[in-house]
């Protein structure tokens, strides 16, 4: 099966290890618009904390495209989501805020 995007829905909360490893096609992931918005730095570390923001798993992302692109709702989420790329396995995808 060969597919260019994905789209997360706002009830998942985690994407699994190795869950989209080796889709070489795969170019935009787009991250529903979850009701959970932080306004300033404080509030950021109490959404991180309580699992607000969807959780990357080891080499998820892994073999996938270096020009993949991650659509978010907020600036938070995305500095969340930036955080885990390494260790997803996909360093050099973009995230950004739409």
């Amino acid at each position: 099966m060969i597919f260019e995007s994905v789209t997360i829905g706002k009830n998942i909360k985690k994407v699994c290890a190795n869950a989209f490893k080796g889709a070489a096609n795969l170019k935009t992931i787009f991250i529903d618009d979850l009701t959970v918005k932080a306004n300033s730095a404080n509030e950021y570390r109490v959404l991180a904390k309580s699992k607000g923001f969807i959780k990357l798993g080891k080499n998820s992302l892994k073999g996938t495209s270096k020009e993949l692109v991650i659509s978010v709702s907020s600036k938070a989420e995305k500095k969340a989501l930036r955080k885990q790329l390494k260790k997803a396995g996909n360093k050099k995808a973009k995230v950004l805020v739409r």
